[in-house]
């Protein structure tokens, strides 16, 4: 953090040119943390349960999904599918979007199969459970690897 200071274009977007001073000029770049963001999640969920027999028992779950948020990334530990770091430092709004951790869809269940060894005391009781799970990946976000946009780093990745 430690921008050049920025101009404000007749459409309202922000630029930040190469060739003007920082808005501290004694600092090259300072590094800022910041609490605060917005995110929400919405999902639909379908489940499906049965028993098609005494002794064996079926579940499955569907869930379609969506998170969004414009901070879901605090550190570059954090950062494997997006950046730490904002797009304009002036308006995080600008970083709203679909969050790296979001999973869209996931298909699970469980199988659980009671063996009739009813007569036997040593083997009474035993079971057997299947858990499957299958999901989609987290999105993907290319970093160009250097500070095009001027914002005052040379190890800010840009998006």
């Amino acid at each position: 953090m430690n921008p050049v200071v920025d101009q404000i274009q007749p459409d309202g977007s922000y630029y930040f040119p190469s060739a003007t001073t920082r808005i501290n000029p004694v600092f090259s770049s300072l590094f800022e943390s910041v609490a605060g963001g917005q995110s929400n999640y919405n999902a639909l969920q379908l489940g499906l349960t049965g028993q098609p027999i005494k002794s064996l028992q079926l579940q499955l779950y569907y869930t379609w999904s969506k998170t969004m948020s414009d901070a879901d990334n605090t550190t570059n530990s954090q950062s494997s599918n997006g950046s730490s770091y904002q797009v304009n430092p002036y308006d995080i709004r600008y970083d709203y979007g679909i969050s790296s951790y979001n999973i869209g869809q996931m298909l699970s269940g469980n199988v659980l199969y009671n063996f009739p060894f009813k007569a036997n005391r040593l083997v009474s009781g035993y079971e057997i459970s299947l858990i499957p799970s299958i999901h989609s990946g987290p999105p993907y976000s290319a970093d160009i690897g250097y500070d095009r946009s001027n914002l005052g780093s040379p190890t800010l990745p840009e998006r």
